[in-house]
């Protein structure tokens, strides 16, 4: 039920490990101008490497103040700011990631999932309570992306909260349709609806009215990467593979990403959001994605002249048996 603690808080944002990897990741005294996709796909490779004994909240607090002082070097990077205020909030200080997430919207005011975080934080910091200026957030990303998991939740919860019951069950079940979410939540969705049904006179067994949705989309992609013949005679079996899946709207950082070797050609391959790198990036909130493999003779993600790589057509989160190609040579 609703009593328990506000919605979203169920479904988070990403451990504090995942923070410090991708703040590690970060070269911070070089950072880039504009984005931080050159560097994280730089150093994905990197991420097996991490000794966990070194993900500490100090660690992360740490870098977090080493990030803060490049970004106000640098304050017109809204991928750096929204990673700042993603980590003030694993950290809990939540204030100050409100200050660096109305920083990082100034700069990437169409950035959907950036917007519901936002409106999250300041949730937070106002006792659980979503207010106007919430409000503003979660529909400007409700416009933006209609799919979007946490906007539909909170925007549920901001229905609820002002007694307009028929919209929060409108939205609870469209979202229980249309994404593969976790069993607990589904649990909490049903008795939220439940919930909402009994204080709008019209409550009835969700064990008749309610299907379980909880199986009916996986937004996982599976396929299969070949390499055209030509090109075979170029490739060592210890080359790496990098498959990747990339996002065709808003910027070009993967959403998943899988390691293989060339040795494993032809290779099956399978994604979903466990292969995310970042956070609030996952392959189940993309509309349409390419697959993109590619085999580096240095182990580098970063592409670079020599390496061989093939891309997909755009396919839909949830596609079974994408083919990419291995046929291009980059210059």
């Amino acid at each position: 039920m609703r009593s328990k603690g506000p919605l979203w808080l169920v479904i988070g944002i990403t451990a504090c490990l995942a923070i410090a990897c991708l703040v590690l990741f970060w070269k911070l005294s070089h950072l880039p101008s504009t984005s931080l996709g050159p560097v994280l796909s730089h150093n994905l490779s990197s991420l097996e490497n991490q000794e966990p004994a070194h993900q500490t909240v100090e660690s992360v607090d740490n870098l977090t103040g080493r990030l803060k002082a490049k970004l106000e070097q640098n304050s017109t990077n809204g991928e750096g700011w929204a990673l700042l205020a993603r980590s003030y909030v694993e950290l809990d200080r939540h204030a100050e990631a409100i200050q660096a997430f109305k920083k990082a919207v100034e700069i990437l005011p169409h950035d959907a999932q950036l917007l519901v975080d936002y409106a999250d934080a300041l949730g937070v910091v106002n006792g659980g309570k979503l207010d106007t200026q919430s409000a503003q957030l979660i529909q400007k990303a409700m416009e933006i992306d209609p799919q979007n998991t946490k906007a539909q939740l909170l925007a549920a919860t901001l229905a609820f909260d002002q007694q307009q019951f028929t919209r929060a069950i409108e939205v609870w079940e469209k979202t229980l349709a249309g994404h593969a979410i976790e069993p607990d939540l589904v649990k909490e969705l049903s008795a939220n609806i439940q919930e909402a049904r009994s204080l709008q006179g019209g409550s009835r067994s969700l064990s008749t009215d309610l299907p379980d949705f909880s199986k009916q989309f996986d937004p996982s992609l599976r396929g299969t990467v070949s390499v055209e013949q030509l090109l075979k005679i170029r490739i060592d079996p210890t080359d790496t593979l990098f498959i990747f899946a990339r996002s065709t709207e808003g910027a070009s950082m993967p959403v998943a990403v899988v390691k293989a070797t060339a040795a494993d050609l032809p290779y099956s391959f399978y994604l979903d959001d466990a292969h995310s790198v970042m956070p609030g990036k996952n392959l189940s909130e993309a509309k349409e994605v390419v697959i993109v493999a590619r085999l580096s003779k240095t182990g580098d993600a970063a592409a670079s002249t020599g390496d061989l790589e093939g891309t997909s057509v755009s396919v839909k989160p949830g596609s079974r048996e994408v083919k990419v190609v291995i046929n291009t040579t980059l210059p």
